[in-house]
């Protein structure tokens, strides 16, 4: 492939204005990213124990084990973004000369911009599932009033992901395991002094079109107490056991890596008739005694109700809100949610907004159309169909 064919995709990686056109065909911070939903979201990110569907290949491979039929996710294009104002900027001066790129840079001085966007296939089936994904992540800072900085973080990510789940006390505690194999393209970078007065939209491209591959693993468990109306759910993630890291066919460049996380995470789910209300909390980064432990817990909840789901939750200590509308084989789900770019939560809110338009379809495990009566024990149909349980938009 020429350069010429290569640096295309990536000035629109760049700017958003050419993101729905690609794939429709500290910045590690960030919750929104190829392995999250949009409902997870808007829960606060408090999605471990809940998971039991597609998303369970991202999430917590033991919610394979809650799936009480077989499942087609067709296609869940997502996009979110993050200070609008500053990427329109960077829009329209992405063909102009360096001099004025780094006018309109510093015009977005200490403003962090971030656009996200992708797709992916998936098919599940009770304990088993299998994915294929493509995603864009683009992250820019530029900070340090004494010393400029721009920070720059791409990544593009076409991935395959298998993942099973198994039984270890069966009706009670399960096991899982997601594999994935993630073809990266991109890089986490730093422009200072002269280059960043020089700088334009090519020198940025010329930094993040290396190549590079890296495997991936996950292991999760799920405690998942049987009771009537009220189900209680305790889970464990490790995920990307002991990093996923990437090789590059250039040596000399280091691509961002995937580190690992230790995560514990219960749930409620409380049944009835019309409803189905889902508190949810968990406490991730067991393994970073660094990070300040109000950036670690996660808060949600979820009304689940016909045809719609409303959702709210806290992440790193600010407010996150969610909507789903169910329109049989097509679901629509609405996120905002913030990051913090500080050292403690309440220091420096990045406000983003997220959506993702899933068409999936189903059939139970007695292989009647959307019946899920005959599921196993602490198995759900996906939370992807209105249809899939009593009119309900999410389980």
């Amino acid at each position: 492939m020429s350069l010429s064919v290569i640096k295309k995709p990536l000035r629109y990686m760049l700017f958003i204005a050419g993101i729905i056109g690609i794939f429709l065909s500290d910045l590690k911070a960030d919750v929104f990213d190829s392995t999250l939903s949009v409902r997870g979201v808007g829960m606060g990110g408090a999605y471990t124990a809940v998971v039991n569907n597609a998303d369970a290949l991202f999430y917590n491979p033991a919610g394979l084990s809650r799936t009480g039929g077989v499942y087609w996710t067709i296609a869940d294009p997502n996009l979110g973004i993050g200070n609008a104002t500053a990427l329109q900027e960077l829009a329209d001066s992405s063909g102009s000369t360096s001099g004025s790129f780094a006018d309109t840079l510093s015009g977005i001085y200490g403003e962090p911009v971030w656009f996200g966007g992708g797709a992916k296939t998936a098919i599940v089936f009770p304990f088993f599932g299998a994915a294929y994904y493509q995603q864009i992540n683009f992250e820019l800072l530029l900070d340090n009033p004494v010393y400029p900085n721009l920070n720059v973080k791409v990544y593009w990510d076409k991935a395959v992901v298998l993942g099973f789940a198994f039984p270890v006390v069966p009706g009670f505690v399960y096991g899982g395991m997601n594999v994935r194999r993630v073809s990266r393209m991109g890089a986490d970078t730093s422009f200072t002094g002269s280059t960043l007065s020089n700088l334009d939209a090519d020198a940025i491209i010329n930094q993040i079109q290396n190549k590079s591959l890296g495997y991936g693993v996950d292991l999760g468990f799920n405690m998942v107490i049987p009771a009537p109306f009220v189900k209680p759910i305790f889970s464990f993630v490790w995920k990307n056991v002991g990093t996923t890291s990437y090789r590059s066919e250039d040596a000399s460049i280091s691509p961002p890596s995937d580190e690992e996380d230790m995560i514990l995470a219960a749930a409620v789910e409380v049944d009835v008739p019309l409803v189905t209300v889902t508190p949810s909390i968990e406490f991730r980064g067991l393994n970073k005694t660094s990070e300040q432990i109000g950036k670690k817990i996660h808060m949600g909840l979820e009304l689940d109700l016909p045809l719609i789901a409303v959702r709210g939750g806290f992440y790193q200590g600010y407010y996150t809100a969610g909507l789903g509308l169910g329109m049989g084989p097509l679901n629509l789900d609405l996120a905002t949610y913030a990051v913090e770019r500080g050292a403690y939560p309440g220091q420096h809110e990045d406000r983003r907004y997220v959506f993702q338009l899933a068409i999936d379809i189903g059939v139970g495990i007695g292989f009647n159309l959307f019946d899920d009566s005959k599921a196993g024990p602490g198995a759900s149909p996906p939370a992807s169909s209105s249809r899939f349980r009593k009119l309900k938009v999410r389980r």
